[in-house]
């Protein structure tokens, strides 16, 4: 007999929903709040029909819920926008993946209980099915010189003097 366990779920689109999985992302971003907290099944959305689609991918553990922040950006692999709430997750563990019919919204599902698994062998599952993980958007790097290009040295006394 196997055993079933039930769930709150939240269905999440591909390619976030494996960031998720891979430990990558930490922060997923909704238009409205929870007040729920805790035990929270990660499951990829149908669509795009990406792999694992339709499948719970992961675990994790709901810490808090919160209007977006700047400092969100990085762990939610998007930027804040007007009325962003800031889902906080925490405990992340990949697990084998289930088809589970997902849902708007945090949902319950009753599911054979569901086995986490390595990060090694979640990302070797992606490598298989040849699924490649987003790179978050880094901010350009500024290169400063100095003196700037442009500056003009000055004397001691602020005459401007020139160089050779």
């Amino acid at each position: 007999m196997t055993d079933v366990a039930t769930y709150h779920a939240l269905s999440v689109k591909q390619p976030w929903a494996n960031l998720v999985a891979a430990g990558l992302k930490t922060v997923e971003t909704r238009t409205w709040e929870t007040r729920y907290r805790g035990e929270l099944l990660i499951v990829s959305s149908a669509r795009p029909p990406l792999w694992p689609a339709g499948c719970a991918v992961a675990l994790a553990t709901l810490a808090d819920c919160r209007p977006m922040q700047a400092q969100d950006e990085g762990p939610a692999y998007c930027p804040p926008y007007p009325g962003a709430w800031a889902w906080c997750l925490t405990g992340i563990h990949p697990v084998r993946p289930v088809p589970v019919r997902g849902h708007l919204g945090v949902y319950s599902v009753t599911l054979p209980t569901v086995e986490c698994v390595s990060l090694v062998t979640f990302h070797g599952w992606l490598y298989d099915h040849k699924v490649l993980l987003p790179e978050r958007k880094m901010p350009r790097l500024q290169i400063y010189f100095y003196p700037p290009p442009t500056a003009t040295k000055r004397s001691p006394f602020g005459a401007p003097t020139h160089s050779p």
